[in-house]
């Protein structure tokens, strides 16, 4: 298993928007469209990963991304 973790120390993320950030075309920024964590999302998942997070408001967000690493085949 490997774990790449990305943090910052931004505004945090709203209890009731925690739900809604990786639907497509949730944004709460006036010029975004809303699709980047949910492309994330589809893409981590499709290589067999996981992603979580965890968010604090005034205190910033902990993005985690856990990829299932299965032995590599020897080739004869």
């Amino acid at each position: 298993m490997y774990l790449f973790e990305v943090a910052d120390i931004g505004i945090g993320i709203h209890e009731e928007d925690k739900e809604k950030i990786f639907d497509d075309f949730f944004t709460l920024k006036k010029s975004g469209t809303g699709l980047g964590l949910g492309i994330c999302k589809k893409i981590i998942e499709e290589h067999d990963a996981d992603i979580s997070f965890e968010s604090e408001i005034s205190k910033g967000s902990i993005f985690r991304v856990i990829f299932k690493v299965t032995p590599l085949r020897e080739t004869e």
